[in-house]
């Protein structure tokens, strides 16, 4: 079923965290680069890259990239001055980019578990009001933009962040990207199955085989966890994808790869963003 964007924007109302506040959301000047802009909500910070094109028919479509653990937010908009290849190719393609930044701030890094900046993915995650005030954001914005076309990609903890989003929250996303990355549910470290209820966005699962942080194991069972389902026509290179009823999954294993980004799939994941229904 169609959720329509009034329905988005009455549940937006009621769930963000303080709306007024969000009139007083102020964009920053741009970058040396001209990309770059910054905007603060309720007291957090979040990143963004305005399309240099026209909109398409619907408006602009919104992907919103999730950084990992000691990553930082703008990074995903331009690094060290300058363009993310991932903040061109989307802008080349009309889309709004959105970079936002992580709550948690623990003591300086050392170990696996001890990161200094990750995501909140926890059920009652203060981080979800965060992200329901950007979306809250973006009809106020100044932007044409498609409230039925936001996609989420994520990297490791942001992966997480991105997968408690969709288990919490699941009519933000059109469709999804899981970078190296496992359900919050369960340790990285420790098998636990689980079910996935039927109301997950459609994902993708980009997994290195090496990947020491988080074993290939934990994406495969969330892999097979997620229900199936409209048939998909442009697959990634070295990628599987099963299609069957209304929504779709699709894994993509990196032979050899470890906890890292894989460049070598930043067309195809706008491939997948530019495919759903």
């Amino acid at each position: 079923m169609k959720i329509s964007a009034a329905l988005i924007l009455a549940v937006l109302t009621a769930t963000a965290g303080c709306m007024n506040s969000l009139d007083e959301a102020i964009p920053a000047q741009k970058s040396d680069t001209g990309l770059l802009r910054a905007v603060t909500v309720n007291g957090r910070i979040f990143y963004y890259a305005e399309p240099l094109l026209p909109p398409p028919a619907g408006g602009y479509p919104v992907i919103i990239f999730f950084h990992g653990g000691d990553g930082y937010a703008s990074d995903w908009i331009e690094v060290m001055g300058l363009p993310n290849a991932m903040t061109v190719i989307g802008l080349g393609r009309r889309y709004l980019v959105i970079a936002p930044e992580s709550g948690v701030s623990d003591k300086a890094s050392g170990s696996v578990n001890d990161v200094m900046k990750r995501w909140d993915t926890a059920v009652d995650s203060k981080d979800i009001p965060f992200i329901l005030d950007i979306v809250a954001w973006l009809p106020r914005s100044g932007y044409l933009v498609n409230m039925r076309r936001i996609f989420g990609v994520g990297i490791s903890s942001g992966g997480a962040m991105v997968s408690r989003l969709c288990q919490t929250v699941p009519w933000i996303f059109n469709r999804v990207v899981l970078v190296a990355t496992c359900n919050p549910n369960y340790s990285p470290y420790v098998s636990s199955s689980f079910t996935m209820r039927g109301n997950h966005p459609s994902a993708a699962f980009i997994h290195g085989t090496d990947d020491f942080m988080v074993p290939i194991g934990r994406m495969n069972e969330y892999y097979t966890a997620l229900t199936s389902p409209i048939p998909f026509t442009q697959i990634l290179p070295d990628c599987t994808f099963v299609a069957a009823g209304i929504k779709i999954k699709m894994k993509c294993e990196v032979i050899g790869g470890g906890h890292t980004w894989f460049g070598q799939y930043n067309t195809g994941i706008y491939d997948w963003c530019d495919s759903a229904p």
